[in-house]
C-alpha cells in the first residue's frame, strides 16, 4: 500500500510539472497584432549651379565620376524610428507587446547641380541635365520597389517578438530597450541592402561607355 502511495504521489508531480508551462501562457492574454507604417514623401529634385571644380570636389566618392564632372545628382536618405507598447497588469505583474512601429525616411538635399561653365540650353547643358535626371528617376523607382520589402521585414521582426510576460513591471524599461534594438538593428540592416542595391543602379549609367555616348551627342562642345 505504502508503494501504490509513492506512485500516485509522482504521477501527479509529473502531471503539475508538465502543466506550468501551460498555465504561463495563458496568463498573458492574446494582443492585437503590431502595426508598422512607413512614412515616406520624397521631394522633387530641386536645381543649382557649381563651378565645374566644385562639382568634382562634391563628387568625389560618390555614385559615380569621370574626368570632368559637368553635373551632380545628391540625394541623402535618413531615418527615425518610433516604437510603441501595449500593456497589461496589476501593477506588480505586467505583459507587454510592441504595438506600433513608425519610421519617417526623409530624403534630404536633394538637388541636381549643373556645371555652371555650360551655356544654358546647349547641347553639352542639356545631356547633363537629361543625365542628371535619370539618376533621379532611378531612385524614384527603387524607392517604390524596396520600400515594400524593408516594411515587409520589419513586420516580420515586429511579429518575432511576441509577447513579454508576465514579468515584473520594473523589468519592462529593459524589454522596451531591447526591443527597439532590434528594431532599429532590422531597420539599419535593410538600409544597408537598400544603399547597396542604389550604388548598383546609379552607377549602372555612370560607365566610361554612357559618357562617351553622351559626349557623341554633342561633337565639338
Amino acid at each position: 500500500m505504502r508503494a501504490l502511495h509513492a506512485i500516485s504521489t509522482a504521477l501527479a508531480l509529473v502531471s503539475l510539472v508538465a502543466a506550468a508551462p501551460a498555465l504561463a501562457q495563458t496568463r498573458c492574454k492574446p494582443m492585437a497584432e503590431p502595426e508598422v507604417r512607413i512614412d515616406f514623401s520624397p521631394p522633387r529634385p530641386a536645381f543649382d549651379t557649381l563651378p565645374m571644380a566644385e562639382l568634382r570636389r562634391q563628387g568625389r566618392g560618390g555614385l559615380g565620376e569621370h574626368q570632368d564632372t559637368l553635373g551632380l545628382y545628391k540625394a541623402e536618405l535618413s531615418s527615425s524610428m518610433k516604437v510603441e507598447f501595449s500593456m497589461t497588469g496589476d501593477g506588480k505583474m505586467a505583459c507587454m507587446r510592441l504595438s506600433d512601429v513608425a519610421v519617417d525616411l526623409q530624403v534630404t538635399e536633394r538637388r541636381i547641380y549643373v556645371a555652371r561653365e555650360l551655356q544654358r540650353g546647349s547641347c553639352r547643358y542639356e545631356a547633363t541635365l537629361a543625365h542628371e535626371q535619370q539618376h533621379a528617376r532611378i531612385d524614384d523607382v527603387l524607392f517604390a520597389r524596396e520600400l515594400p520589402a524593408v516594411k515587409a521585414a520589419l513586420t516580420r521582426a515586429a511579429a518575432e517578438n511576441g509577447v513579454v510576460g508576465p514579468v515584473p513591471t520594473g523589468d519592462l524599461p529593459a524589454h522596451r530597450a531591447d526591443i527597439g534594438e532590434r528594431m532599429q538593428r532590422v531597420l539599419r540592416q535593410e538600409l544597408d541592402r537598400l544603399s547597396e542595391i542604389r550604388r548598383r543602379d546609379q552607377g549602372a549609367i555612370d560607365t566610361p561607355e554612357s559618357y562617351r555616348r553622351e559626349a557623341a551627342r554633342c561633337p565639338g562642345e
